[in-house]
């Protein structure tokens, strides 16, 4: 199969602790019913109409304006089913602006993988648990703390992803007592559409241009790819997690095994 793969929201924090998940945005049938009209009397969002997305970037760069204004969320959920193996994961990343704190944490069920990296204060720790046995690992960071939020925040993601799909409004409706158009997804470019049985997606999008949600889920012979992002604007502050004085603790008796190792070095010289 001939595809195109999107990254999704690789941090630089977990791209080398727990590799880039990414997903093939599809192309096929759309589940969107003949009759359904676009809502009428709506004042969309720059970049978009009710065909869809009219530019991209404006509409990328707008949405991701708002979010790194205030603390924020990003959610994303992925699901692959071979026959009876299902592997799920989950990848959330947290970011507060105020303290300039980062915190991420991927949950994969089916791999027995659950991985934590918390970024503050020119530090990175890493607690990456399995059934087995926990570790961690403590860095300094030399990157920019608006660096690493862009990275969360993924505008070049947001823009390829929205020129890769085609979509158009169906309905609106009200998320936190604002009012948001549903675009349901009706083709794509990235799959060959004879070998997709089925393709279905959505985004919910305000009229001040946030993006609140998109999903996607394309089923081929082999396999069925579920997809889900949700952006959380305005989050609370992130509190110290508690498994930090563990890494600190750990780190320490790394350095103390090392100079003990060093120190027996020397004494074996002649």
């Amino acid at each position: 199969m001939k595809r195109k793969n999107i990254a999704i929201i690789c941090v630089a924090a977990l791209v080398a602790l727990a590799g880039c998940t990414s997903v093939p945005v599809g192309g096929g049938e759309s589940s969107t019913d003949d009759d359904t009209s676009a809502p009428s009397d709506v004042e969309y969002p720059d970049g978009l109409s009710a065909d869809g997305v009219d530019d991209s970037s404006v509409v990328a760069d707008n949405h991701v304006t708002q979010l790194t204004a205030d603390n924020f969320h990003i959610v994303q959920t992925e699901g692959q089913s071979f026959g009876e193996e299902t592997i799920e994961s989950e990848t959330t990343n947290r970011v507060d602006i105020e303290q300039e704190r980062l915190l991420s944490s991927v949950n994969s069920a089916g791999i027995d993988m659950q991985l934590s990296v918390y970024s503050a204060d020119q530090k990175v720790y890493v607690q990456d648990q399995t059934q087995q046995e926990t570790s961690y690992t403590v860095e300094d960071n030399d990157e920019e703390f608006e660096e690493i939020m862009n990275a969360y925040a993924n505008s070049e993601f947001i823009t390829e992803y929205l020129d890769d799909v085609s979509m158009e409004a169906v309905e609106t409706d009200e998320l936190n007592g604002e009012e948001v158009i549903i675009y349901e997804v009706t083709d794509a470019s990235s799959l060959d559409s004879d070998e997709v049985d089925d393709v279905t997606g959505e985004f919910v999008i305000g009229l001040d241009g946030k993006i609140h949600h998109m999903s996607l889920e394309f089923t081929t012979e082999e396999q069925t790819v579920e997809m889900t992002i949700e952006y959380i604007f305005g989050t609370d502050p992130i509190d110290r997690p508690d498994w930090i004085d563990d890494a600190e603790e750990s780190a320490e008796e790394g350095e103390d095994n090392d100079e003990t190792d060093a120190d027996a070095e020397d004494a074996m010289e002649p």
